[in-house]
């Protein structure tokens, strides 16, 4: 009768140590197949990031054209109007250490000249009051429209 109750207690715990087991296996089972899947995910994205780098490129250089584009046009007839003789105003947007930074450059038929140390202060100073000009320019635009 001892015998019998020690082997029905063993084989009751062996039971229970068996049904976590095969719990715990169950969960790894699962978990495994979701890492698998996240792993196969970010594969997928990152096959893509060539395409969303240039994507995101060209919506770059056409928001750079829109807003920058404006700003050039008028930087331009502006330094016309006072330094016929100086091409078109270039505005370069780039990064440097991780901040956005701008080059003003002047376009003299091909030839690329930095704008603030290629001209002397004659252009540094025509650039000064425009970049002026237009800040306030599109502050008080910006301004009536919030007033609207």
């Amino acid at each position: 009768m001892l015998f019998e109750e020690l082997d029905t207690g063993r084989f009751e715990r062996s039971r229970i140590l068996h049904a976590k087991l095969t719990g715990l296996r169950e969960s790894c089972i699962s978990r495994e197949s979701t890492l698998r899947q996240r792993v196969a995910d970010s594969k997928g994205r990152l096959e893509l990031v060539e395409q969303v780098d240039a994507t995101l490129e060209q919506l770059q250089n056409r928001a750079h054209r829109r807003s920058v584009g404006a700003f050039e046009k008028l930087l331009s007839a502006i330094v016309r109007d006072v330094l016929p003789e100086k091409g078109e105003v270039r505005l370069n947007l780039y990064q440097e250490r991780g901040a956005p930074a701008l080059d003003v450059q002047i376009d003299n038929a091909g030839s690329i000249e930095d704008a603030f140390d290629g001209s002397g202060g004659a252009v540094t100073n025509v650039l000064s009051a425009g970049l002026r000009f237009a800040a306030l320019s599109r502050d008080r635009g910006a301004a009536a429209d919030r007033a609207r």
